[in-house]
């Protein structure tokens, strides 16, 4: 969720596409809709929700040390050399949500949304935010995804000396 990426960068990121730094982690998105791009990733205050913490449990989990970073499992959990779909990886991302016990209606688009609108919330400009989900900072789409959440607190009434 924190690379905001689409369903088939996600789906193709191989392990060696995941950086260690002292800051977090690099990942490189060699291939999307748009330019290859490398998104930081910080670490996070919050242990149950770091993306470092995660992604390091992941690979202690799952025993991936090359290859494709998420894989294909057989309906007998035997783990496959293969990677995932673009779709699975969206089909995945949903399970997750209603394991979570979200509500609502999950798609392998809910990160890339979440992430926008959450990031514009915190005060974070477009230019910021593609960087992070590799849209244009002018593109309509990005700006789709950046929900207005509470009419009240998110205004553009507040803060301007009314």
């Amino acid at each position: 969720a924190a690379l905001a990426g689409r369903r088939s960068e996600v789906a193709n990121l191989l392990v060696s596409d995941v950086a260690p730094h002292d800051n977090g982690l690099r990942v490189t998105v060699r291939f999307g809709k748009t330019n290859a791009r490398t998104v930081p990733i910080p670490r996070s205050d919050n242990p149950r929700t770091c993306p470092v913490k995660a992604w390091e449990a992941w690979l202690a989990a799952s025993g991936i040390v090359e290859g494709p970073a998420f894989r294909r499992v057989t309906k007998d959990d035997t783990m496959l050399p293969a990677g995932l779909s673009g779709a699975a990886a969206g089909a995945v991302l949903a399970r997750a949500a209603r394991a979570a016990g979200l509500s609502g209606w999950f798609t392998g688009h809910s990160a890339r949304s979440g992430l926008a609108t959450e990031s514009r919330r915190a005060g974070h400009d477009p230019k910021t935010i593609s960087a992070t989900t590799g849209h244009s900072p002018t593109s309509r789409v990005l700006y789709d995804y950046m929900r207005v959440v509470d009419e009240w607190s998110d205004n553009a009434l507040n803060g301007i000396g009314l």
